[in-house]
């Protein structure tokens, strides 16, 4: 049976569930890499883990061989390079009618995607 797409909120069950205990180790492995790159990614739990994601875990060498600081670095920085003038009229708005306000930003993942990336350029 194919799986159309599988969410954090499914790997959370499955962790929670009787099934797990019945899982085999390298199954274990991969769903415990998923919930990993959900966590440095910043991807809430309700998110569809993407494609080439469920792909690269299906064969542990590839998983380690992947370069995971640059796509981390690749997709924090898509996230945030225009992320001031995104939201600025937003928070223009909110002041106006509230001046107490505060703007604020989350960056999920981002403490994640610097140290992978900082780390990776210093192996050896």
């Amino acid at each position: 049976m194919a799986v159309k797409s599988v969410k954090g909120t499914d790997l959370l069950k499955l962790l929670r569930g009787d099934r797990w205990s019945s899982i085999s180790d390298d199954d274990a492995v991969r769903v415990l890499l998923i919930v990993c790159e959900l966590v440095f990614m910043g991807r809430e739990d309700r998110s569809v883990i993407p494609n080439h994601i469920m792909a690269l875990v299906e064969h542990f060498h590839e998983w380690n061989a992947f370069p995971w600081g640059e796509y981390m670095w690749e997709k924090f920085y898509a996230r945030t390079v225009n992320v001031v003038p995104k939201h600025s009229q937003h928070h223009l708005n909110a002041i106006e009618t509230n001046p107490y306000y505060q703007p604020t930003y989350n960056l999920y993942g981002f403490c994640w995607a610097f140290k992978v990336r900082i780390i990776s350029n210093f192996i050896i």
